[in-house]
């Protein structure tokens, strides 16, 4: 495997360009605090000290329990950070994600979408941003 790709039990961690980190999910995956831990712990050997963005692909039929949706936003895994994009195939899910993040705020921008370019080019507005 090389240096800049890192897999888990759920998910591949994968450097995607210098400043944006890919994760993409398995599907049908149940997402625990402990898998978004690991991937946190991928995501600093990866970028080191170095601010990044974060492009999440999420897997069909995945499940994210509160206290892991809880770790994921937490200010002490997110201080590198710039900005977080989630893409999800289900359009529910897409709904309800959108729908949380109008009532709870979080540490780091994070944004849902149904596509990758359109993530990724949200992405690029927020890193050119934080030059």
């Amino acid at each position: 495997m090389p240096n800049n790709e890192f897999k888990t039990e759920i998910a591949k961690i994968q450097l995607y360009s210098n400043k944006i980190i890919e994760t993409v999910i398995k599907d049908n995956e149940f997402i625990d605090p402990e898998d978004v831990v690991e991937i946190k712990s991928f995501n600093k050997k990866l970028m080191k000290d170095k601010k990044f963005a974060l492009l999440i692909n999420v897997g069909k039929g995945n499940t994210i329990s509160k206290d892991a949706w809880n770790v994921s936003i937490n200010k002490k895994y997110d201080d590198q950070t710039i900005a977080k994009a989630i893409v999800v195939k289900n359009p529910v899910h897409f709904l309800l994600g959108e729908m949380y993040l109008g009532l709870n705020k979080t540490f780091v921008k994070t944004k849902f979408f149904n596509k990758k370019k359109s993530a990724l080019k949200w992405l690029d507005k927020k890193i050119s941003k934080n030059k």
